[in-house]
């Protein structure tokens, strides 16, 4: 498949879930109630409530894959407003989107790791711990 054809194919999809989740939330309004609701022994009633039963453990997931697709490609579907704020220079857009204000500075000295001791042996200093002095409770057994 070209370039593009599989970006504008996935939004397109990505499109029509999140519309057909957010329709079918507000067609089923009892969804949320009849989540907590289980027949078993019922036949068919039964398979009904694990259908519903799933389908609202699964919704965040849902929602939250289709948005975050959209949003990945919001540029692509929606570039009325960047064309307006930067024209055809999409880079500079790119740019200020993902730059910082200011530049990280060196230190100009390497970094220096902090005590471990108090997370291996709380209460007890390094020197303690060599020298097998270690904190009361800590005794090997």
């Amino acid at each position: 498949m070209p370039y593009p054809w599989g970006r504008w194919l996935s939004t397109f999809c990505a499109l029509m879930m999140l519309v057909g989740l957010v329709t079918g939330i507000i067609t089923h309004k009892k969804i949320f109630k009849e989540f907590f609701t289980f027949r078993p022994g019922k036949g068919q009633r039964s398979w009904l409530d694990g259908h519903n039963a799933i389908g609202v453990l699964v919704l965040p997931f849902h929602l939250m894959i289709s948005y975050s697709s959209l949003v990945i490609f919001m540029a692509m579907v929606m570039p009325a407003s960047i064309s307006t704020m930067y024209g055809d220079n999409l880079q500079a857009y790119y740019n200020e989107l993902f730059s910082r204000d200011e530049p990280v500075k060196p230190a100009g000295a390497p970094g220096t790791a902090g005590a471990v001791g108090a997370a291996v042996c709380p209460g007890a200093s390094a020197g303690a711990r060599q020298r097998g002095q270690l904190g009361r409770g800590a005794e090997p057994r």
